[in-house]
């Protein structure tokens, strides 16, 4: 099933291009949502992963890589750890009273470099974005990324090559009976990122509960 308020463009773009600063062995802190556990959001996108696995110019994300980016930090050899702490703090204390993100995913969307779930509703990923750039400007200043222009997505698959998006578009008009996919998100993760490969992998370095007013 096609989202129906998509307007894809008529290609795909290769999204494996090396951005700003970016290069291969060279990781970045950065805020996501992750998915461990999500058995409904996993049935939905094994749904579309078996759609198009037979394309052969896009890669799929394993189940394992799931994410939701939220907001990047910088290059781990630039934000010492002390910083590090002071904004996993600083995010804690104000992410402690909101709400876990009760969300559903679905249908799929053709993005330009990618074809990727989005949430709904959105107002509450962006109220969590809020309170983490809130955090990170309190302990250094400035935050990195525009806010205006976000859009919290998940993406099932990247394109891999410049390619025209009509056979994504023909395989999954098909698609009528897929249900979208309900979850509960009750954390939001600091990770060390990197991007080798054609595929995004991740250490886990802090995780903040949303809600936990103990915090």
């Amino acid at each position: 099933m096609l989202d129906p308020d998509s307007d894809p463009a008529a290609r795909l773009v290769n999204h494996w291009y090396w951005r700003p600063g970016h290069r291969p062995g060279r990781p970045f802190y950065t805020w996501h949502l992750t998915f461990e556990g999500q058995g409904d959001l996993h049935r939905l996108v094994a749904a579309y992963h078996r759609a198009l696995e037979a394309l052969p110019n896009v890669d799929l994300v394993p189940l394992r890589w799931l994410h939701l980016t939220m907001q990047g930090v910088g290059f781990v050899d630039e934000v010492d750890d002390s910083r590090l702490t002071d904004i996993v703090a600083a995010a804690r204390s104000r992410l402690a009273g909101l709400a876990p993100l009760n969300v559903q995913f679905g249908p799929m969307t053709v993005r330009r470099e990618a074809l990727a779930l989005y949430p709904r509703p959105a107002g509450p990923f962006l109220a969590v974005r809020s309170g983490i750039r809130a955090a990170m400007d309190a302990v250094t200043g400035a935050v990195p990324e525009p806010e205006a222009g976000y859009q919290p997505h998940l993406s099932l698959a990247y394109a891999n090559a410049d390619t025209d998006v009509q056979p994504v578009l023909d395989l999954l008009r098909g698609m009528t009976s897929v249900a979208p996919a309900l979850a509960t998100i009750r954390r939001v993760s600091l990770i060390e990122l990197e991007r080798d490969g054609h595929r995004y992998r991740w250490i886990p370095r802090y995780h903040v509960d949303l809600g936990d007013i103990e915090s």
